[in-house]
């Protein structure tokens, strides 16, 4: 019920977030906790994996935008990658590979220029799911990668 509800209420800010920026990622934000309550496959949730995707699917909606304006600063990038990767695990888990693979290379290429344990995160999550899907050369290609960004 509280997810629901939630769910509502960001639906109808969604519709007046306009041009607002500020708003926009604020609500993807929202849109993105909504959905790992709905279905996160690492922490509590209440297992809708499928409806965890949709409301996913909303908060990229609203993020990719400013991202690709950049108008994101590095603490707001950092948050959608994690999304990004949240995402490709949910994907994954429905056996969703090309998608999750999609995901994974998404959150690769916004984590370019952040910290080195963000970049690595993405890094080898995408490896991993690369692996799964069958790409074992470039799983291995992602996972040399983060050779560079290993701490000395």
């Amino acid at each position: 019920m509280v997810v629901s509800t939630a769910l509502e209420y960001l639906n109808s800010l969604a519709a007046d977030a306009g041009r607002d920026p500020g708003l926009q990622w604020d609500l993807a934000v929202a849109y993105g906790k909504v959905a790992a309550a709905q279905g996160s496959t690492t922490k509590p949730s209440l297992g809708r994996t499928r409806d965890s995707l949709m409301s996913y699917d909303k908060a990229f909606a609203l993020a990719r935008p400013l991202a690709k304006q950049r108008s994101l600063d590095d603490k707001q990038r950092e948050i959608l990658v994690n999304l990004l990767l949240d995402a490709e695990v949910a994907r994954f888990t429905l056996a969703d590979h090309d998608a999750a693979v999609r995901l994974g290379q998404e959150a690769v290429e916004l984590s370019a220029g952040l910290r080195d344990v963000i970049q690595r995160k993405a890094l080898n999550q995408w490896s991993t799911a690369l692996g799964r899907a069958g790409d074992l050369v470039g799983s291995l290609n992602a996972r040399e990668r983060t050779l560079p960004l290993m701490p000395r």
